[in-house]
């Protein structure tokens, strides 16, 4: 058999040829790549607590970080996303700073989702909107962006 078939599709269409499907992936959600990466790179619980902050760079700067690791406790994974490890929140702040001082200080300001999530509890990630301008980051509360990020 060629495995050509007459083949009608769940919205009524009528398809000769082989046999063909509406059928599309899920939308992945990013925040979920973001848990899922801070879930590798943090440490079992023990006596040493972390504290891991996940974001991704946006296109206009991406092209300007190497991949690996940028300084202590700061690693740039594929597809830009970076991923900090520190003591607590603030130390993951500052390290962000420190970080994102050189690429995005003359760039256009971003924000971005990010990820707190500490290696003891791993099941309870913060979801956190990271505001960058002229390479000083904030983490912004809520669920919808800050209005800043509306259309400009």
């Amino acid at each position: 058999m060629s495995g050509r078939v007459r083949t009608t599709l769940p919205d009524g269409r009528v398809v000769r040829g082989f046999r063909k499907t509406l059928r599309t992936n899920p939308r992945r959600d990013p925040a979920l790549r973001r848990q899922k990466l801070l879930r590798e790179s943090l440490k079992a619980p023990g006596d040493e607590i972390q504290v891991g902050l996940c974001f991704r760079l946006p296109q206009s700067i991406e092209p300007f970080v190497a991949r690996g690791q940028h300084g202590i406790g700061v690693t740039v994974k594929r597809k830009g996303f970076v991923i900090i490890i520190g003591t607590d929140s603030d130390h993951d702040l500052y390290l962000a700073r420190k970080f994102l001082v050189e690429p995005a200080r003359d760039k256009p300001a971003f924000c971005t989702g990010a990820t707190l999530m500490a290696n003891s509890i791993l099941d309870q990630p913060y979801e956190r909107h990271l505001l960058v301008i002229a390479g000083v980051p904030a983490l912004c509360g809520g669920r919808a962006p800050p209005r800043w990020c509306e259309a400009q």
